[in-house]
């Protein structure tokens, strides 16, 4: 049996969000896509100032965005390329591109509701700029000086990250008279076969994935005991370092005389909004039931169920 929480069930997998309503914006990652020209999305096409566009081809990390919170402006938030290191989208006198040089008020945007999911991405030093998509598909992006020019200046809000929360059944004892039962439980992030062996700039993929977990825990109302569980096995494993993400020992389990036992794991399946992209699997705390006995003393609500 299966019991799944996840952000998809509220917002559906390509689901705009407006930024507001997603609380772990820090240090997360994001794309935007414009609502005039529907797949197109805001990308830093190359490490140079003109190199803003919006881009409805193939999907690649230029056109991830790393949100971090200025510590002083409230609501405004530096954009950084997660491709292109440390080049953040820039106001420079009212015209729009990127920069790597020392942070500044020009490049700071906040978000305005506009439409719905949709959203104005407004200037913090020039307050009537907005960012718009306004000749094509994969035409230049600019600043556009007013209330925005339509739905060409209107963008919604797509996590990197979804990520799924449920409870997994991962071993069953058998009737016998052994008091006690060992089973090897695996703990921390598990790639599947076809991850690649590096992850490019991994410092802020680990935030990311970390915020994500944490957005989704919210939404779905996963808190006390559960909520430290999932947090723990996160951190442990981006704290041990890439290729050292999981790790495994035995389990004891005390079993009454014929009586059969239930190994359930805390899980969150995390995928990637990049086209073609691969899901993690983090794998927490574990809890055994044994007819009815909650051997573990762990909360009564253990196996999360759907919300």
């Amino acid at each position: 049996m299966l019991f799944i929480l996840t952000t998809l069930a509220l917002f559906g997998e390509t689901a705009g969000i407006f930024a507001p309503d997603y609380t772990h914006i820090n240090k997360n990652q994001f794309l935007f896509y414009n609502k005039h020209h529907k797949n197109s999305r805001l990308t830093l096409k190359g490490a140079n100032w003109g190199d803003m566009i919006g881009y409805n081809g193939d999907y690649y990390r230029g056109q991830v965005w790393i949100l971090e919170a200025d510590p002083l402006i409230g609501g405004c938030y530096y954009f950084i390329n997660e491709k292109w290191r440390n080049w953040r989208m820039t106001n420079n006198n009212h015209n729009l591109g990127a920069w790597n040089e020392k942070k500044e008020d020009k490049q700071l945007w906040r978000f305005l509701s506009a439409d719905e999911d949709y959203f104005h991405i407004r200037s913090c030093n020039h307050l009537s700029d907005v960012v718009e998509n306004h000749r094509k598909k994969q035409g230049t992006v600019r600043i556009w000086d007013g209330k925005g020019n339509g739905d060409s200046a209107l963008w919604r809000l797509v996590p990197r990250f979804t990520v799924k929360l449920y409870t997994d059944p991962i071993f069953t004892t058998t009737d016998d008279s052994r008091l006690y039962v060992k089973h090897r439980v695996t703990y921390g992030l598990r790639q599947p076969p076809n991850a690649p062996k590096t992850i490019p700039n991994v410092e802020k993929y680990g935030d990311a994935i970390r915020e994500s977990l944490r957005e989704a825990m919210r939404l779905n109302r996963v808190y006390g005991e559960n909520e430290k569980d999932f947090e723990w096995y996160m951190n442990g494993a981006i704290g041990r370092g890439f290729g050292k993400w999981e790790w495994s020992w035995d389990e004891e389990i005390g079993v009454h005389a014929g009586e059969k036992c239930v190994l359930y794991q805390h899980r969150a399946e995390i995928r990637e909004a990049l086209g073609g992209a691969y899901s993690i699997t983090l794998r927490a705390g574990v809890k055994a039931l044994c007819g009815g006995r909650d051997v573990d003393h762990f909360e009564d609500d253990f196996i999360i169920e759907y919300a």
